[in-house]
């Protein structure tokens, strides 16, 4: 099996360069580890620059024929590149050159040391440069692969200038296999430590990535939740004004039902009593049935009304269509409604635009009544003098009329409201009228059923006052 370096270990990055394989990784990793490093790169530069500075006062004691050579090297060479390296690391684009720069600060300072190795080889100057590897590797913050180039450069560079340009007998063979072991023996211990160094600094920096990852989800949970919780309260809140709509509609419906079916009882129990004095007039006699006919009539009304808006709600009505002359229809609908009218003092009236003769349509005919019958009373109940005007038309595949009175008038609030069951245009029952709520809300839901439209315009402006529906419904006129 071939053992590829550069393969990803399983903590998640390379096992040669240690380098993320993901590049976005890697540069966060590398902008955190600069960020971190900076300040020790500073002090490491600056307190390599004062050794310098300091052993060369010592060179006039070890090396008396060279020190001012020496001299040169360190105070025109070595020290003013690290102090340079101190001045550009101020700069803003000092992270974007920083490795190579530092791998460069590692080059300069040990072949300076290397050159006064080459001219007087003694220990004392050996020692400063397994110093200066010793702090390439560990304290000017490079990293392993780089450092391990400039590490094993200097052993070379070493090597060549004590074997091809270093005085000969200079050297034993003794001192240059001892001095080879010590560097190798360095450089590999200080490889190993960096390598331990910048893995943990890794794996560390992967943990804190996590961490911040988990942080962010844990963050995008807890404002999912939170977004979650304003909608479930929302929700709640809509259903609980729901409920407490329906409890109002419940009790409405009770109320209403309760005295839509007791008026009328009692207007037949009470005069068919009145029915049973032996003295009772001719006159009264009809008076008093007609009185338990009307009673009898909206018992029936109010009884029809809820059986119909309970098989609404079921879901038990149908669509019947049926082929009828609408033209008929509205006039029989309109002559049976005069009467009424009339009583009330108000003129129900046909629009100049009629219907034409034999006008033939395909629709569900008993929901069509149901709506024109709806419309129609709800007008004559709510207009007390004046008139009610009637307008039908058949345009293309549509039927369209509309029903227009001088009536009370509706509220713009209440609009939408006067299609609720149980519901009346004016809620304070300042002007409510007698009915069970029902008719509207029947009205619209047969409107929807056959893909219609209905709309309302009203006014209560004194002068101007009255309501206006219009309905269009879809209808066959080819058989």
């Amino acid at each position: 099996m071939v053992f590829n370096l550069n393969q990803v270990g399983a903590n998640g990055f390379k096992l040669l360069n240690l380098n993320f394989p993901d590049k976005e990784l890697e540069y966060k990793f590398r902008t955190s580890y600069f960020n971190r490093s900076l300040s020790t790169v500073r002090i490491a530069l600056l307190t390599t620059a004062l050794l310098f500075t300091f052993f060369a006062f010592f060179d006039k004691y070890a090396s008396p024929d060279f020190a001012s050579e020496f001299y040169r090297v360190r105070f025109f060479f070595v020290i003013p590149w690290l102090l340079l390296m101190v001045a550009l690391s101020y700069l803003k684009n000092f992270k974007k050159w920083w490795e190579s720069l530092m791998f460069l600060s590692m080059l300069v300072t040990g072949s300076g040391m290397i050159y006064i190795l080459r001219r007087d080889p003694i220990f004392y100057y050996e020692g400063g440069l397994y110093i200066i590897i010793a702090g390439g590797y560990l304290f000017i913050k490079m990293r392993f692969i780089k450092a391990s180039i400039g590490g094993w450069l200097l052993i070379v560079v070493y090597n060549y200038l004590i074997f091809f340009l270093a005085e000969k007998g200079s050297y034993l063979n003794t001192d240059i296999i001892v001095a080879n072991s010590l560097l190798i023996s360095l450089n590999i211990i200080c490889m190993i430590g960096l390598y331990s160094s910048e893995r943990l600094e890794r794996l560390s920096f992967l943990r804190q990535e996590k961490l911040v990852e988990k942080q962010d989800e844990i963050e995008q949970i807890n404002m999912y939740l939170e977004t979650k919780v304003r909608e479930r309260t929302g929700d709640l809140l809509l259903a609980k004004e729901k409920a407490e709509h329906s409890e109002r509609l419940k009790s409405a419906f009770l109320a209403n039902m309760s005295h839509e079916i007791r008026t009328p009882m009692n207007g037949i129990l009470g005069f068919t009593e009145l029915l049973k004095d032996p003295g009772l007039s001719d006159e009264d006699f009809q008076r008093f049935i007609s009185i338990i006919q009307q009673s009898g009539n909206r018992l029936v009304n109010t009884v029809n009304d809820i059986v119909e808006i309970s098989k609404i709600e079921a879901g038990q009505v149908d669509i019947s269509l049926s082929e009828f002359n609408i033209g008929e229809l509205v006039n029989e609908l309109l002559d049976f409604f005069q009467l009424e009218a009339q009583a009330k003092g108000v003129v129900l009236t046909r629009a100049v635009t009629l219907l034409p003769e034999n006008q033939i349509i395909k629709s569900d005919k008993n929901k069509l009544v149901s709506v024109f019958t709806n419309l129609i009373k709800n007008a004559i109940k709510f207009t007390d003098s004046g008139e009610i005007k009637v307008d039908c038309n058949v345009t293309g595949s549509w039927f369209e009329f509309s029903i227009s009175d001088t009536g009370i008038g509706i509220a713009s609030n209440r609009i939408e409201a006067i299609f609720n069951r149980f519901e009346q245009g004016d809620i304070s029952d300042r002007q409510a009228r007698q009915g069970s709520g029902l008719g509207l809300a029947i009205a619209k839901s047969y409107i929807n059923m056959l893909d219609g439209e209905i709309n309302v315009i009203s006014s209560q402006e004194e002068g101007s006052s009255g309501s206006t529906f219009k309905v269009k419904l879809p209808v066959r006129l080819d058989f």
